[in-house]
């Protein structure tokens, strides 16, 4: 990425903010995430200390969201800043904050905390989960950052999120059918749960419920891992050899998650419901 106060070749470059500009061949192969770590990193190196948060500390973290990522860095502020391409963050800076790939930026529970005040309960709750997973921070650290930073509104989002997080969703598919599950008053599955047979491992599954004399396990998988055909072969015998010890087995993808097939594999399933329905998932 290059800045530029002059406009360079249009046939070559692409405008991605104000005065930066990136070659489109390399521009075009990278992943949203990327594009954002790239910009962050050259309005670094052109201003003085700039503390990234939110969406800019998640993309350098390498935390997944679900909402998109703006071509627009966060940054904290503790004075009044003028209007331009950064979305600053007023408050004092983190203690916390730790120079990462060649920048500045604030703790991961100050960023979820951010992330807060414009993503969706959902794309929060990935985040999250991906944080307690990776240790990253713990339950009662993501409390204590809650409890330091003002605001009411998005606190609340932020504590009701937290009391059904769980750090062992492996990936946000997990997270989204973890939140379904929940909304949708089901029994909540234990998670990653290893079987053997004569004491030989045979899977460790995502989701699993024992009740009522059934054993139901449910896998979640996106097409990436089935791109190798070898992957394919051996889920299938996994799969199979799971039936044979006595459990049912049925799956989702991220195509059941957006075109409803989820609740209706849950519902043909008949998976138990709770007795305490409890609250959904507050809705902005």
């Amino acid at each position: 990425m290059r800045y530029s106060t002059k406009p360079l070749d249009e046939a070559k470059y692409i405008v991605v903010a104000v005065h930066y500009y990136a070659e489109k061949s390399a521009w075009g192969l990278m992943t949203p995430e990327a594009q954002h770590v790239d910009l962050c990193a050259c309005v670094a190196k052109r201003r003085k200390r700039l503390v990234f948060t939110g969406q800019s500390a998640c993309a350098i973290y390498g935390i997944p969201r679900l909402d998109d990522f703006e071509m627009r860095p966060h940054c904290v502020s503790e004075k009044a800043k003028g209007t331009d391409f950064i979305r600053w963050r007023y408050g004092t800076e983190d203690p916390n904050a730790a120079i990462l790939r060649g920048t500045w930026v604030v703790s991961p529970a100050r960023a979820v905390c951010d992330l807060a005040k414009f993503d969706s309960p959902g794309s929060l709750l990935v985040s999250i989960n991906y944080c307690l997973n990776k240790k990253l921070f713990t339950k009662g650290q993501l409390r204590e950052e809650i409890a330091r930073r003002p605001g009411r509104r998005w606190k609340n989002v932020l504590e009701r999120l937290l009391r059904h997080a769980t750090g062992q969703c492996e990936s946000p598919l997990e997270t989204i059918a973890w939140a379904a599950l929940y909304e949708g008053g089901y029994k909540m599955p234990r998670q990653q749960v290893d079987f053997y047979e004569d004491h030989v491992h045979v899977a460790r599954v995502d989701m699993y419920w024992k009740c009522r004399g059934r054993r139901i396990v449910f896998e979640l998988d996106g097409k990436r891992k089935y791109s190798e055909p070898d992957v394919l072969f051996d889920e299938k015998v996994r799969e199979d050899k799971l039936r044979e010890m006595g459990f049912e087995v049925f799956r989702a993808t991220w195509k059941d998650v957006y075109n409803g097939a989820l609740i209706r594999k849950l519902t043909k399933m008949k998976i138990p419901k709770r007795r305490y329905f409890g609250k959904a998932f507050p809705q902005k």
